[in-house]
């Protein structure tokens, strides 16, 4: 039998396959120059993305994706082409947001062409497959892909799309730090095993920390750190920054992305075991086509900047019970990702040590495993057992890997020798401690801890508290995974903003409408954590299966036990055949679907709103029916579809929705629902289709050019107004018919003429951080800052103008696009702000995550 393990890094894929006895390295053909293709043991996770007729005579295999190439040359590439280069898509995988799937890059405004994140990640694992069949034939059933350990649910989803979009049928995925441990029993045998075992595993953008036990002769995973994007990307940025306040004036974006480049080889001469240079000299080519342009030379004394990189990101710190204030924010978040802000992780360390080892080792680890690329340099390797050595009673013995490159392709294989019988298996449960949402006496939500970090597979937990349930009407009970290393089954934290990543929203049926219960907990074989529910007065209980290594839309239970009778409520108007109603009926339908679901349609969960809205797409024929069927139609299903993107099933959606004009061309009404429903989904619309449409029709509203006329009457005024309120929810508008509507709004502003209630549009045409589009589709800076100016010159600032301050005026990690530090504290004293950070990658909107249902669980007995 054969097997393949794949190491997906942020900075270096690699690929190992065996047959069952020998365990070997792909040979990895790729470019190295643009007329050189060779061989190598790992491919550097970079995409160079082709612009039109470049590279056209390569062979096939070269490129991948038809997107362009990957490897070294790519890499090679981002010095002097930054605006083609994809990095660091491991990193944006790693947040589980929006942005993770969409295509923003590469993150520069330079950038012509944009791909995902996941089709990044896609494109490198497609390079690796065809690498592997070429050479030995077809992929085995047995594919292994490591992740980060710290790697949220959402993370690890889109790393399976990622595969499936490769022409992988099927992976298992395997947490890095296990997969280096698995190398290193694989390839050592010692006498006496290390009772406990710290993996530090430092990459191009994760830091993960695992702590490993041996009970009876067998390892476990016991603890898992929290998801820190700290690596070696952070070091690199921390050069440059340093290297551009030398240099004394900001750098363009083309010359930041020369200086980083030359950082990333520097920092191995800086950090590694090569000889040390005593200067290091950073050149910035000349600008324009003159052959006299001269190059900008800067020489820096190289000790300085090793024991800036020292201090900053592995302070010696050499007491470990002590509190210690965070550490200095280095302000390296760049290229729009929320990169930790303290960055010093020899402070990571001691917090995850401190939570974990009076529990599992009171004496320290007895043994470490350094591994990813960072982890090469001796240097740093030293700091960490120099602060381990002052905190325990002695420094743990150093476990090393054969090769620490390849140790995780290595290391995946024998995992899957292991689940063959062939190696011993080492026992990981849950990586973050899961919480259900509850509700407090004082009418609070806070969450409760019903499953630890590392409980194992058929483990049962339960808390000592007797909660309530409510019954006999429809409630919910969220789920929430978070890094808190010291929780503890039966641990009250307070909820802070963070969205579930499984809801189970259903109607317990009881005579009683509270019901005292305890909750017991247990991971299944099948990924799900099932909470049991047992009743405290009689013999029953409860059971609800929460499917937390899957996306949350996929929940298997009948949350909507009412569903059935909407769709009843629906079919006589738009069901196939219909019935004959009468207008005041289709008008009645939102009040009587209220009535069926005994709740305002306000309240009702995403999930049940997109039920509706794929029922309401299969029948959409129906709505030509009559003038009032159609605009019924519209205004249902613009607001079950909104916003357009978020949720799993809208790629699925919005694409099925028929977006062509009214059927009723001479119904004012029916024309202004239209528009209604285009600003509802627009952000599941398609560049091109927006974009068309705006051409088409935008004149109207800007009053430029003719275009095409709407059918039937021209629009009224108040279409008008839904019109341009559609338009600046486009997002993917070109820039030019962006700043068109803006001009438009601005004016109207400044001669009192724009309601306030439209001022959001205004806002959202001049954001630095668009909903769902790609940041080349912000507006010049001057235009936020006209905008601003002209807001603090108004006598009596209003609440509005304050809310679009402070939302233009948040940074969002990217040099390119934020306020710069004169004009944001000039604007925060003038509109009364406090500076804030709003990093990117936290949610902009909680909406559609079931917040209008009930808790169904309270701790009447305990107030926060």
């Amino acid at each position: 039998m054969k097997f393949v393990g794949i190491d997906l890094g942020t900075t270096n894929s690699s690929l190992a396959h065996s047959d069952g006895s020998e365990i070997q390295d792909l040979d990895i053909f790729q470019l190295v120059s643009e007329d050189t293709v060779l061989a190598s043991k790992w491919l550097p996770s970079f995409l160079y993305l082709l612009h039109e007729n470049e590279f056209v005579n390569y062979p096939e295999d070269s490129l991948v994706c038809g997107l362009g190439f990957c490897g070294a040359l790519a890499r090679k590439k981002l010095g002097s082409e930054s605006h083609r280069v994809v990095h660091s898509a491991k990193s944006w995988i790693g947040l589980g947001s929006q942005s993770s799937d969409s295509e923003i890059l590469p993150f520069s405004e330079m950038a012509t062409k944009k791909v995902s994140a996941v089709m990044a990640q896609a494109a490198y694992l497609k390079y690796l497959r065809q690498a592997y069949t070429r050479q030995c034939g077809p992929l085995p059933s047995q594919v292994i892909l490591t992740i980060p350990a710290s790697f949220g649910d959402v993370s690890r989803s889109l790393t399976i799309k990622a595969s499936r979009l490769a022409g992988f049928e099927s992976v298992l995925l395997l947490e890095e730090p296990l997969a280096a441990f698995y190398n290193w029993q694989h390839y050592h045998s010692i006498r006496e095993l290390p009772k406990s075992v710290l993996v530090i595993d430092i990459g191009g953008g994760t830091t993960d920390f695992s702590l490993l036990c041996l009970k009876d002769n067998r390892y476990s995973r016991e603890a898992v750190g929290r998801h820190l994007l700290l690596g070696g990307d952070n070091l690199d940025l921390f050069l440059a920054l340093k290297v551009e306040s030398e240099f004394g004036f900001k750098l363009s974006p083309s010359e930041f992305s020369e200086i980083l480049s030359q950082c990333r080889d520097y920092k191995e001469v800086l950090l590694g075991d090569c000889e040390f240079q005593e200067t290091l000299k950073f050149t910035l080519t000349g600008r324009g086509s003159s052959l006299f342009q001269k190059a900008r030379v800067l020489t820096i004394n190289a000790l300085s900047l090793k024991s800036a990189l020292m201090e900053g990101f592995f302070p010696l710190i050499q007491e470990f019970n002590l509190d210690r204030p965070a550490g200095s924010d280095l302000g390296i978040r760049q290229f729009g990702l929320p990169y930790e802000k303290n960055p010093a992780i020899t402070e990571h360390l001691r917090l995850f040590l401190k939570s974990h080892a009076p529990r599992l080792c009171k004496d320290g680890p007895e043994a470490v495993l350094f591994h990813g690329g960072s982890l090469f340099s001796l240097e740093i390797q030293s700091r960490l057992l120099e602060c381990m050595a002052l905190w325990f009673p002695k420094a743990p013995l150093v476990l090393k890997n054969p090769d620490m490159r390849l140790g995780v392709s290595h290391g995946a294989c024998i995992y899957a020798l292991a689940r063959q019988g062939q190696a011993q298996l080492i026992d990981a449960g849950l990586a973050q401690s899961c919480f259900v949402g509850i509700e407090l006496k004082d009418k609070s939500q806070s969450l409760l801890c019903v499953a630890h970090s590392s409980q194992k597979e058929s483990q049962r937990e339960s808390p000592d508290l007797v909660l309530q349930l409510r019954s006999q009407k429809t409630v919910q009970f969220p789920l929430y995974r978070l890094d808190l290393e010291d929780a503890r089954v039966g641990t009250i934290v307070p909820h802070q903003g963070e969205l579930p990543v499984s809801i189970v929203e259903t109607r317990i049926t009881n005579q009683d409408s509270v019901v005292p219960v305890r909750l017991e907990s247990e991971l299944m074989p099948t990924g799900e954590l099932r909470l049991i529910l047992k009743n405290q007065r009689q013999d029953e209980k409860y059971c609800l299966d929460f499917a937390i290594l899957q996306d949350m839309q996929k929940i298997r239970q009948n949350q909507f036990p009412f569903l059935k009778s909407m769709f009843e409520v629906l079919n006589p108007v738009y069901g196939k055949g219909g019935e004959i109603v009468s207008p005041k009926q289709i008008r009645g339908l939102i009040r009587e679907l209220q009535n069926v679901s005994t709740m305002s349609k306000d309240k009702w969960p995403v999930l049940l709103c997109r039920k509706l809205a794929l029922w309401l797409v299969e029948e959409q024929r129906a709505k030509r029916r009559s003038e009032i069927h159609e605009q019924m139609y519209y205004s249902l299903l613009g607001f079950c579809s909104r916003p357009g993107f978020g949720f799993v099933q809208d790629q699925e959606l919005i694409p099925r929705i028929e977006t062509g004009f009214t059927t009723f061309v001479k119904s004012p009404q029916n024309r202004i629902e239209y528009w209604i429903l285009i600003r509802r989904i627009a952000g599941g619309l398609s560049p091109r289709f927006q974009c068309s449409l705006f051409e088409s029709y935008g004149w109207y509203v800007t009053g430029c050019k003719q275009g095409l006329k709407l059918p039937g009457i021209p629009p009224n005024d108040q279409e008008k107004k839904e019109m341009i309120r559609a338009f600046v929810s486009m997002e993917w508008l070109e820039t030019k018919d962006r700043l068109l509507l803006f001009e438009k709004l601005f004016r109207q502003l400044k001669s009192k003429t724009l309601p306030e209630s439209d001022l959001w549009m205004l806002q959202r045409l001049c954001t630095r951080n668009p909903y769902y589009a790609d940041p080349n589709r912000v507006l010049p800076y001057s235009c936020a800052l006209e905008l601003l100016e002209f807001l603090s010159e108004q006598s009596g600032i209003v609440a509005s103008h304050t809310r679009l301050a402070r939302e233009l005026l948040s940074r969002r990690g990217h040099r390119d696009y934020d306020f710069n530090e004169s004009d944001r504290s000039r604007f925060t004293q003038r509109f009364g702000l406090s500076l804030i950070e709003n990093e990117p990658g936290e949610s902009e909107d909680s909406y559609g995550f079931g917040e209008g249902l009930p808790l169904g669980l309270r701790l009447p007995n305990h107030a926060q």
